[in-house]
């Protein structure tokens, strides 16, 4: 399998924020390099997961760090005008839905990328499909997992705070 080997010369790593975007890229891969912890299940796990570029291992050097991921053709952006008159809305469904199932991926290992776009998203592409994959997580965040209980001060928000209790009737559209 081809690898991409992304070198940072440490030296012209000018800011500390500069440093927090590496070790934030690198933390992220190695999270979603391992099985996620406390996961209900080994399937739920696997969503997605042909859907985030793979990271085998980082080296470091005097002068350089390398980190080493798997290496895509295309990124969406370049795939979008080179293969324009062939897209379609069955391909377009396809690279929504594995985009969305990256995100999932993601969510499940609690890393927020917040940087998707056609750029950081790559594409390879096969006699009949397509295969799309997140990549660049240096903006990532890993946010903190949900406490494992709520008190009885704490507040819900979202869709579960408007679903009826138990012994409350449905309104028939559920």
């Amino acid at each position: 399998a081809a690898v991409a080997i992304k070198s940072i010369d440490k030296r012209a790593i000018p800011a500390i924020e500069d440093v927090i975007k590496v070790e934030n890229e690198i933390s992220a891969l190695i999270s979603l390099s391992r099985p996620r912890r406390n996961s209900n299940s080994v399937e739920r796990d696997s969503i997605g997961r042909n859907n985030v570029v793979r990271f085998f291992e980082v080296l470091h050097g005097k002068r350089f760090l390398h980190v080493v991921t798997e290496c895509m053709p295309l990124d969406l952006f370049t795939f979008m005008q080179q293969f324009r008159a062939r897209i379609n809305t069955d391909v377009a469904a396809v690279i929504v839905r594995d985009v969305m199932a990256g995100v999932f991926h993601l969510q499940e290992h609690l890393i927020c990328h917040r940087d998707i776009k056609p750029e950081n998203i790559l594409v390879a592409v096969g006699r009949d499909d397509i295969l799309v994959k997140i990549c660049d997580l240096r903006i990532s965040a890993i946010v903190a997992p949900p406490p494992s209980e709520k008190s009885d001060n704490d507040k819900s928000y979202g869709a579960n705070s408007i679903l009826p209790s138990e012994g409350m009737e449905s309104p028939g559209f559920f």
